[in-house]
């Protein structure tokens, strides 16, 4: 059945156990899941809450990854944590650093569902996403941890996968000391996408025991990007290639001394393009192209426009779409220079994209639909500012005969 794809809003369970959120039978027919995106906020749908309580993960029915922040609002000195996971899908943080809740990927079967375990519940039952991938296309999935290289700049070829991805998402927080899994100070979340010819990726950091917040980001053509305190980069790495066995990176900017842990998502059998475009000036419509007709996609912004590197402020914005049209988007804003700390989160079931400013107003918000080779934005409550941000978008893959043309193409091209 070619690539399916379904982005969905769920709660959490009150308390500890087995959730199973139940998918769309007609868009699945017999089919199982095999792999999917886990996005939460620790808030609830369609409301702005202060502090951030995020979650950013992945599974594949075997092997997981998430990332969990937290940072405080109203305080006069900052509260900020991190925490890289390979035992759960879910673990967002508490103001304090503390577990808020944690979940891990517990079945996926053709009722359809995805099922995770719920542990440490908060009891708020606050609002998640998801996005489940499967059918024929999705061939191969790999979740491998990586070092970073460190010192020097050059290329470095990883075989984890053990087979040729065709796209690639990678996973950070910036840890580099004390192996994985592993919790500490600071909020810092790096993640990034590739096709293996065009990258994308956000950085995000809030500096824990600060008198005056000390919070910066980066949306970047990268596909890992690592900044220092002074928001200067401390490493970033483009795909060079993907490879027989799996990738090989270019280290542009390695000035730690130190590599840092990455969980690096790789997956065989869907066609991907990464698409990098801007909020427009006005309410309208955005089209993008992908060369191929999309059946879902993953974006990624930072309320950063095009020109932008890191620049003050910790704003982090992701969101889901499909092809029956279904919508999640959720994200953060942190303040930067305050004396008494102004953190703001929210989630959204009815955009992919949504960008609020710290006076926790909307200054942008985009539905999405398929629209021939690529899709089609629809942007409101727009403010002016041309904020950039990167779709990952999927597709069936591409057909036997598809593939023989463009290779004979190719051998054209090099006579």
């Amino acid at each position: 059945m070619a690539l399916i794809a379904e982005s969905k809003g769920f709660n959490a369970p009150d308390d500890d156990g087995t959730q199973n959120e139940s998918l769309t039978s007609s868009v699945w027919g017999s089919e199982a899941p095999k792999t999917h995106f886990l996005f939460g906020m620790a808030s609830s749908a369609a409301t702005v809450n202060t502090s951030m309580k995020n979650s950013i993960g992945w599974s594949d029915g075997t092997d997981n990854v998430a990332i969990g922040n937290g940072s405080q609002n109203g305080v006069g000195t900052s509260v900020a944590n991190r925490t890289h996971q390979t035992a759960y899908t879910a673990h967002p943080l508490a103001n304090n650093g503390a577990t808020y809740e944690r979940a891990v990927q517990s079945s996926y079967t053709n009722a359809p569902l995805v099922g995770h375990t719920w542990s440490s519940s908060s009891n708020d039952g606050y609002n998640y996403y998801l996005m489940a991938l499967g059918g024929s296309d999705v061939e191969n999935i790999s979740i491998d941890v990586i070092t970073t290289k460190s010192g020097s700049t050059g290329d470095v070829s990883y075989t984890g996968p053990g087979f040729e991805p065709d796209f690639l998402l990678a996973f950070g927080s910036g840890g580099h000391t004390s192996g994985l899994p592993y919790s500490q100070i600071h909020s810092v979340q790096s993640f990034g996408f590739s096709d293996g010819t065009t990258d994308a990726a956000n950085y995000n950091a809030s500096l824990d025991g600060q008198s005056t917040s000390n919070t910066y980001c980066v949306h970047s053509a990268n596909f890992l990007h690592i900044t220092g305190s002074d928001a200067s980069d401390l490493l970033t790495a483009t795909v060079k290639s993907l490879d027989s066995g799996g990738y090989t990176l270019t280290y542009g900017d390695v000035h730690a001394s130190v590599g840092f842990y990455y969980t690096i998502i790789a997956i065989k059998g869907p066609k991907a393009k990464v698409v990098t475009t801007t909020q427009p000036a006005s309410n309208t419509t955005n089209d993008l192209d992908a060369g191929f007709v999309p059946k879902a996609g993953i974006c990624l912004g930072a309320m950063k426009t095009a020109s932008q590197t890191s620049t003050s402020n910790n704003r982090f914005t992701i969101g889901t779409w499909d092809e029956q049209d279904n919508m999640d988007s959720g994200g953060w804003m942190d303040e930067h220079g305050q004396s008494t700390t102004d953190v703001d989160r929210y989630i959204s079931n009815a955009y992919s994209i949504v960008n609020y400013n710290h006076a926790q107003t909307v200054v942008g918000r985009a539905t999405v639909a398929a629209e021939g080779d690529g899709i089609r934005e629809t942007w409101t409550s727009t403010d002016g500012t041309q904020y950039a941000h990167s779709w990952l978008l999927l597709g069936d893959a591409p057909s036997e005969a598809a593939t023989t043309n463009e290779a004979f193409l190719l051998f054209l091209d090099s006579l």
